[in-house]
């Protein structure tokens, strides 16, 4: 099965891997990188077309560049519900006015 163009997690370069380590029906194909031969995965992150670094025990999710995409967007949303609360409550903590 071909693979598609994307970078590689541990190397940074765009790359097409063209073997497979395993093949999965229900969950994703365990790839190889051609340059850096480190194992590999297709990122989660709907319309993405970069991998995620595999391991002996656990595969990554998301790409590097999703991983931080997804960490910056839970912490302005955990930021927002806080401020959310301190506004409704007509009073901010004193680490906010600082």
């Amino acid at each position: 099965m071909p693979y598609h163009q994307g970078k590689c997690p541990q190397c940074g370069q765009v790359i097409t891997p063209t073997r497979c380590l395993e093949a999965n029906t229900l969950r994703r194909d365990v790839l190889e990188c051609p340059n850096c031969r480190a194992r590999i995965l297709e990122c989660r992150f709907p319309g993405c077309h970069d991998y995620a670094l595999g391991g002996k025990v656990w595969d990554n999710d998301f790409c590097p560049d999703c991983t931080k995409q997804v960490s910056q967007t839970a912490i302005a949303g955990g930021l927002a519900i806080v401020l959310g609360k301190c506004l409704g409550r007509r009073k901010l903590p004193p680490w906010i006015i600082q």
